[in-house]
C-alpha cells in the first residue's frame, strides 16, 4: 500500500516539475528585449494570457496582436490590446478570443507593435 503512494506522490511531483518547466518557457518577440513568458491557451480555452516582460532598460509602448489561425493557415480572428511595460519590468496580460478556440487544428501567434 506504501509503495502504491510512493508510485502516485512520484509521478504527481514529475507532472508538477514539467508543467512548471513548460510554463517557464521563454519565447522571443519580433522586437529585441521584449519576451513573453508562461503564454498559455489550452484545447478548451478562449483566453490567451502570459507575462510581457521588457530586459531593455527603456519602457515600452505599443500594441499587443494575437492572431488565431485555422487548419489552412487563414486568420479567423485577432485581436489587439495597447500595452505600456517600463523598463526592466513586467506585465501580465490576457485576451479573450471572440471567435473560435485555441485547440486544435487552431493554432495562435502573438507579436507586439509600436
Amino acid at each position: 500500500m506504501k509503495s502504491n503512494f510512493r508510485i502516485k506522490a512520484a509521478l504527481i511531483a514529475s507532472v508538477l516539475i514539467v508543467a512548471g518547466n513548460v510554463m517557464a518557457q521563454t519565447i522571443e518577440t519580433n522586437i529585441s528585449g521584449l519576451v513573453i513568458k508562461g503564454l498559455k491557451c489550452d484545447y478548451f480555452s478562449k483566453i490567451v494570457e502570459g507575462n510581457l516582460i521588457n530586459r531593455n532598460s527603456e519602457p515600452f509602448v505599443g500594441k499587443l496582436r494575437v492572431k488565431l489561425i485555422d487548419v489552412d493557415g487563414d486568420i479567423i480572428w485577432q485581436g489587439m490590446r495597447a500595452v505600456s511595460v517600463r523598463g526592466m519590468n513586467g506585465m501580465g496580460f490576457r485576451i479573450e478570443l471572440w471567435l473560435g478556440k485555441c485547440g486544435a487544428p487552431n493554432k495562435f501567434q502573438v507579436s507586439l507593435e509600436q
